[in-house]
């Protein structure tokens, strides 16, 4: 299946399109690229047998490869600020839930317990993790916010807070923009 086939391109000054790696039996879900590792980013997302595989992408050899330790089937892939985690929503018995794995490779290890976590992001300074997840008995997808702790134990989650409800933000919720 080529429903969304895998490219990278380099332009040149002149707008040259110069193709740099592509794969037809593979797509791209979210491109992610680590800042701890120059010229590698993960963004891969095999589709022949739906497995799910993450792949990391090393930009100067042109070469993909399996991501060490990472979930399968899993989607959605974050990096925290300083390079040194990865969250992944992984599919579970139907349902999908977030799981951390270190950018230096290991185990990966499940961080929620909700059934429908997916799209997680790390804040800036890397020390909470929005993600959505839909609340049991509702169909839309909320807006969750957690703690991000990292100790000698690894990357954990305090308890998450809801920012929405319905699709529409919580009143009390202390969620704020500025500009």
């Amino acid at each position: 299946p080529t429903d969304a086939p895998f490219a990278i391109f380099r332009y040149d000054l002149n707008g040259q399109r110069q193709p740099v790696f592509a794969d037809a039996n593979a797509h791209i879900g979210r491109i992610v690229v680590l800042p701890s590792h120059e010229n590698e980013l993960i963004a891969v997302r095999t589709v022949l047998g739906s497995d799910g595989q993450q792949q990391l992408y090393r930009i100067a050899s042109g070469q993909a490869e399996p991501l060490p330790g990472a979930p399968t089937p899993a989607y959605d892939p974050a990096v925290s600020p300083d390079g040194r985690w990865m969250v992944f929503a992984v599919r579970i018995n139907g349902g999908s839930d977030l799981y951390t794995l270190p950018a230096a490779g290991g185990s990966p290890v499940r961080i929620t317990d909700l059934g429908t976590a997916r799209a997680p992001v790390f804040s800036p300074d890397g020390t909470l993790l929005a993600f959505l997840a839909i609340p049991p008995g509702e169909r839309g997808f909320d807006l969750y916010l957690a703690t991000v702790t990292v100790d000698d134990e690894g990357l954990r989650l305090g308890p998450s807070r809801r920012f929405s409800t319905g699709f529409a933000i919580n009143p009390d919720a202390g969620l704020s923009w500025t500009r």
